[in-house]
Parts: structure tokens; C-alpha cells; sequence
């Protein structure tokens, strides 16, 4: 009698040890899932953020193109410091990338889908807005659109990749 109870309690304590084995595998299989869907909506609120982002800023440079073509831009430039209209487009357009940008420097947003999708445009607005911003800083404290400056440094800094190494959500 007492050699089935030690069975009993054996197979039970073993029983136990694998019942806890599957709920750590379960556990771990479930945070993974967990990161996989996080990366996923990541991914898709950065898509969808970029697109309004895009929509919003391509308006503002139809504007500031108008009046000054392909030029870097100045303070100083009589086409800016005469034209507050123009100052305002160009402060919405400083905004919108900053706003964007602290939602990428702060992992909010994924910044391979946000330079596949506005890299260029990004480096080619900062190139010709850098200076105003710089004067800005100069003005009003130099933390002014530093996250803007941060992600276009983080983009010419990654360089052309191929698009199978990036963006990528991994399946389980």
C-alpha cells in the first residue's frame, strides 16, 4: 500500500512538473505573440501617421515651393521675413515633421517604415530648411526642432539597405 501511494505521489509530482513545463512554454509562446502583434500595429500606426503626415506636409511645400522654388531658406531671405502667410507655412511644416519625429526617436513609431515611406522627401525638406530652424534655435533656444534634425541625421546615416532586412515582421 504504502509503494502505490509513493507511485501515486510520484507520477503526481511529475504530472505537476509538466503541467508547469506547458504553462511556461505557453506563457513564452504568448508574449511572443504578444511583440509580434506590438511590432505589427507599430508598424501599421507609422503607415498610417506617415500617410496624413505626407498629406498634410505636401500641401505646405505646394506653398513654399511656389515662392521659392528649390532654395534653401533663410530667416534673413525677404521672401520669408516679409510673408508671415509664408512663415506660417513653414512653421506648420517644421511642426508637423517634429511632431512625427518624436513619435520615431521615441520608438512610437518605426523608423524603417517611416524612411521607406518619407526618407527622401524628409532629407530634401531638412537640406532646405536646416537654416531656418538653425536661426530659429538662435532665436528661441536651441532645442528647437531637434528631433526633426535627429531623424534626418538617422536617415542619411542608414544609407540605402536592401528592403528584405528591413520592416520585416517575423513570423512565430
Amino acid at each position: 500500500m504504502e509503494l502505490l501511494f509513493s507511485i501515486v505521489q510520484f507520477v503526481t509530482n511529475i504530472a505537476l512538473i509538466i503541467g508547469v513545463i506547458i504553462a511556461l512554454c505557453q506563457l513564452k509562446l504568448s508574449r511572443k505573440i504578444a511583440e509580434k502583434d506590438f511590432e505589427r500595429r507599430k508598424k501599421e500606426a507609422t503607415i498610417d501617421f506617415a500617410n496624413d503626415i505626407v498629406s498634410r506636409t505636401n500641401e505646405l511645400m505646394v506653398s513654399i515651393n511656389q515662392v521659392f522654388g528649390d532654395d534653401k531658406i533663410y530667416i534673413s531671405d525677404v521672401r520669408y521675413s516679409n510673408d508671415t502667410q509664408m512663415q506660417g507655412y513653414i512653421n506648420r511644416y517644421l511642426n508637423l515633421m517634429e511632431r512625427m519625429s518624436v513619435g520615431i526617436n521615441t520608438e512610437v513609431y518605426d523608423f524603417d517604415i517611416f524612411r521607406r515611406i518619407c526618407g527622401t522627401r524628409t532629407l530634401r525638406a531638412w537640406d532646405r530648411l536646416k537654416n531656418v530652424v538653425y536661426e530659429k534655435r538662435k532665436l528661441y533656444g536651441e532645442h528647437a526642432y531637434t528631433e526633426f534634425e535627429t531623424v534626418a541625421v538617422q536617415i542619411r546615416g542608414a544609407g540605402a539597405k536592401p528592403h528584405d532586412q528591413l520592416g520585416k515582421i517575423d513570423a512565430l
